[in-house]
């Protein structure tokens, strides 16, 4: 699933980001960094801002700009509930078991290289049966290229409960950025109990 080239991207439906922003042209790490190199200031910030940023590839067989390592529940009162990313065709058939009315944040560790990732996001869709009961856009903002491994915690969260609540819910979940390039794409299964499983 992982694609850089343009050509390869896929594109995510407009029901997927409904959004007026139009991004501005994506410009080359190396065009900015080659950009105005007489003004010193200039220069001095660019170095700032960017650093070591041009030319860090870390595995260079993925042409991808973005290279997910590890997706996780985080709840308050439990261990960490951590995805397979290693194949995410077999996320599907992965069940996440959440507590009712559990306080949890997403977590994900991803490395960007290559280039600069603008506007990236974690778009994720709950549907119970044919109904499509949420929907939950984590903005996770512009991302230059780094060596290190980068990391994202959303914002405190609370599953849903009570009787309806409870049940299991298909997950489509989507790492996409302002140019709608498509980073990820899978599907799992998360099942709201009563207690923890």
């Amino acid at each position: 699933m992982n694609k850089s080239d343009a050509s390869e991207h896929e594109h995510l439906d407009e029901d997927e980001v409904n959004s007026k922003y139009i991004p501005p042209k994506n410009v080359p790490i190396s065009e900015l960094w080659n950009k105005d190199q007489d003004d010193q200031s200039l220069t001095k910030y660019k170095q700032q801002l960017i650093g070591g940023a041009i030319n860090v590839i870390i595995e260079p067989n993925i042409e991808s700009k973005l290279i997910l390592k590890k997706l996780a529940l985080i709840p308050e009162d439990h261990s960490e509930l951590a995805f397979d990313v290693k194949n995410l065709e077999k996320l599907k058939d992965q069940v996440i078991s959440l507590k009712e009315g559990a306080v949890y944040r997403m977590k994900l560790e991803f490395y960007v290289q290559r280039d600069i990732v603008s506007g990236l996001k974690f778009v994720q869709t709950a549907h119970k049966g044919p109904i499509r009961t949420d929907k939950s856009t984590y903005m996770m903002g512009s991302r230059a290229p780094k060596a290190e491994l980068q990391e994202y915690i959303s914002e405190k969260e609370v599953a849903p409960s009570g009787l309806m609540a409870r049940g299991k819910y298909h997950m489509k979940s989507t790492i996409t950025d302002d140019d709608k390039n498509i980073y990820a794409k899978f599907e799992w299964t998360l099942e709201i109990s009563k207690d923890w499983k």
